[in-house]
């Protein structure tokens, strides 16, 4: 199969639902697939589907890189997913996180502001979440923020 075969491949649809209304045996099987059923290849340690590179509007793509390759680093396995990875019969793109991290599903959000939003958002793409705060910001005071979402 060739390149262009297997970005097109990536881009099939695999699940009917949002990633947080799945049940356990079918994240269980989403977190499977996405590390067996597509075609990655290796850059700076992470696992990335093939054509996701193309979804660069913004450097979406750059920046999602920026976070997988500091994960990869610190020993984390990482798939960054295709863009469209999750979508329904109808091809309309179902809630899922970014990237298969160490088995799990995870989201990222990078934000140089608006840490709430962002961390309100995130918390209903995946399992876990993964923020690249852009500005000066005391650890104390980010915490603080997610935890009143958290809360809330």
């Amino acid at each position: 199969m060739d390149y262009s075969q297997k970005v097109e491949h990536n881009r099939k649809p695999i699940i009917e639902k949002d990633f947080m209304d799945l049940s356990e045996s079918e994240l269980k099987q989403f977190v499977f697939d996405a590390k067996t059923k597509y075609f990655y290849y290796t850059k700076d340690g992470v696992n990335v589907a093939c054509g996701k590179e193309q979804d660069n509007g913004n450097g979406k793509f750059d920046i999602e890189m920026f976070t997988c390759k500091k994960l990869a680093e610190y020993g984390h396995e990482v798939f960054l997913l295709p863009e469209n990875y999750a979508m329904d019969g109808n091809k309309n793109k179902k809630v899922h996180g970014d990237t298969v991290t160490d088995c799990r599903a995870l989201e990222l959000k990078h934000t140089p502001e608006n840490l709430q939003g962002n961390y309100r958002k995130a918390k209903h793409q995946a399992t876990d979440v993964f923020i690249h705060i852009q500005n000066d910001i005391t650890k104390e005071n980010a915490l603080d923020q997610i935890k009143r979402v958290s809360e809330a």
